[in-house]
């Protein structure tokens, strides 16, 4: 039993640290202006279009809080089964997140192009790394891959194809409530799934080498 509950825990921990780094990224991809991944286009969309119908300044950590909240919906009418620990988490946590590093000034918009660009690569690892961390905990899946993964369960085609007209659909929902579609968001589609897979391939050798080091002390 303690067992057990010290490998929840340290899932929880990796889960937590992943979702956090998530949240710095998204800050990241504000601050670049060049555009996002299309999660963020969907959340960055809804902060505009709120603040264009009440006239008044809605932040980008609202908006991807709202946008959490919305897919988390989604699952919760129509499959629950991917509703978990890691969905609420994300929701609750990732536009805080990137509140406290958009509002509080820590990250700051530059007028260099240069750096613009730097910001949007630097999103996209960070993201890419977040994501990574929270597959491999086991325990969290954010709203925004459980409704990929509904998607998959009902339209049965494969996955991959699924998440190309997912995200193509995010984007175009975006940019229509006002989201910026730029270079910054190529730089997303074209480095995140090859990122993840490379993050996911360097934990599983850490998460393997640390094993090894553990049952040779044990003996």
């Amino acid at each position: 039993m303690k067992e057990f509950i010290k490998k929840y825990y340290l899932r929880f921990i990796v889960m937590l640290l992943g979702t956090i780094i998530i949240g710095i990224s998204a800050a990241f991809y504000v601050v670049s202006m060049v555009g996002s991944n299309s999660i963020n286009t969907f959340s960055f969309g809804i902060s505009s279009l709120l603040t264009q119908i009440f006239d008044y300044e809605v932040s980008t950590s609202i908006g991807i809080t709202i946008g959490s909240a919305i897919l988390a919906i989604i699952l919760l009418i129509c499959a629950r089964k991917y509703l978990n620990i890691g969905t609420i988490v994300a929701v609750v946590l990732i536009g805080p997140v990137c509140g406290l590093f958009v509002d509080k000034g820590i990250l700051k918009e530059n007028d260099s192009l240069f750096i613009c660009y730097l910001y949007s690569v630097i999103a996209t690892v960070l993201n890419s790394l977040g994501a990574s961390l929270v597959i491999k905990s086991n325990i969290g899946a954010s709203p925004y891959d459980g409704v990929s993964l509904f998607l998959c369960d009902i339209i049965h085609i494969k996955f991959w194809i699924v998440r190309i007209i997912y995200d193509a659909a995010l984007f175009l929902i975006g940019y229509v409530m006002g989201a910026v579609v730029g270079i910054g968001s190529v730089i997303a589609v074209l480095l995140t799934g090859p990122l993840i897979a490379l993050f996911n391939k360097l934990i599983d050798l850490i998460t393997k080498k640390n094993k090894k080091n553990v049952d040779a002390e044990a003996e």
